[in-house]
Parts: structure tokens; sequence; C-alpha cells
């Protein structure tokens, strides 16, 4: 277990370090076209089969409830989160990257920190309903709807810590930097 937790550690420095040698604008065409696209396919998709293991399996599983109200507020957030980046803030990036500007500068600051705001907001989000579902255990009556919401939960969180590092810890502190110069 040691040996696979030192490869994935090696795999994502060195993938982090592939993207800190691309330019902001190549970040941002990955991020939107793999995790935005994701979010925007697998949420709306998602939300009916949450809706219905609570629906069929809340009174004997009542924290379905919460799994349900947590998955509704992760939706909400990451649909403006994600509104807000591909209007705005990332094209003031690209815009940056080709012909820096005051005003560019000081709009972005204010935006990124926002945006750094949300995914606190989000990443408080998946940690509750990892801990209400208990790392995604399935009871054993479990039907397949049950099994694969939860596989798709999980998947989704994976996917949503992948897209919030590249933001956090690369993208952004990339065009902070850039701001500076």
């Amino acid at each position: 277990m040691g040996n696979e937790n030192l490869l994935e550690n090696q795999e994502r420095r060195e993938e982090d370090t592939q993207w800190k040698e691309k330019s902001c604008s190549e970040l941002i065409d990955h991020i939107v076209s793999k995790h935005h696209e994701y979010l925007h396919t697998e949420l709306p998709a998602l939300s009916p089969y949450v809706s219905k293991i609570h629906h069929v399996h809340g009174a004997v599983h009542v924290e379905l409830f919460h799994v349900q109200t947590l998955f509704q507020q992760i939706k909400s957030e990451l649909e403006q989160h994600s509104l807000i980046e591909e209007t705005e803030v990332f094209p003031i990036i690209k815009a940056w990257e080709r012909t820096p500007s005051a005003t560019n500068a000081e709009k972005l600051s204010q935006l990124l920190a926002e945006l750094e705001n949300d995914h606190e907001n989000v990443g408080l989000l998946l940690r509750e309903l990892r801990s209400v579902t208990r790392d995604f255990s399935l009871p054993p009556n479990a039907c397949m709807t049950y099994r694969m919401t939860y596989q798709r939960l999980e998947e989704l969180e994976a996917d949503l810590l992948e897209h919030i590092h590249l933001e956090t810890d690369i993208l952004f502190p990339k065009a902070i930097a850039e701001l500076s110069r």
C-alpha cells in the first residue's frame, strides 16, 4: 500500500510539473474540456438518481436526505462557479496573456479570491458528503441504482479534487504571478 501511495505522489508531481510548464490558456482549455464538460454532463445526469435513492430508500436510510441536500448544494455551487470562470475569469486570464492591462489585473485579483472561497466551500461540502455516506459505503441491501449513484458521487468527488487542485494550486498562482510582472 505504501508503494502505491509513493507512485501516486510521483505521478501527481510529474503531472503538476507538466501543467506548470504550460501556458495559462492551455491549462484553461484543459480544465474546460475535461472538468467543466464533465460537470456540465454529470451534474444534471446524476441529480435524478440522487433524488430517486432518497425517495425509494430514505425511510430506512435517513442519511439519504442529507446526501440529496449536499448534492444539490454542490451542484448549485458548481454550476454558478463554472459559469463565472467560463464567462469572466478565464477570458480575462487569456486576455491578460495576450495584452496585460491594469484593469484586468485588478478585476482578476478580486475574482480569484472569490473563486478560492468557492473551492473551499465545495471542499467542505465534499468532506461532509463523504462523512454522511461513511466513505460511500453501501448498505447490504443496496440496489443497483443505489450502488451506481454512490459510485458516481465518488467519481464526481475525485474529478472535483483534481479540478480544484489544477485551479487553486497551479492556474491561479500562475495567473497571479503573471499579474505581478
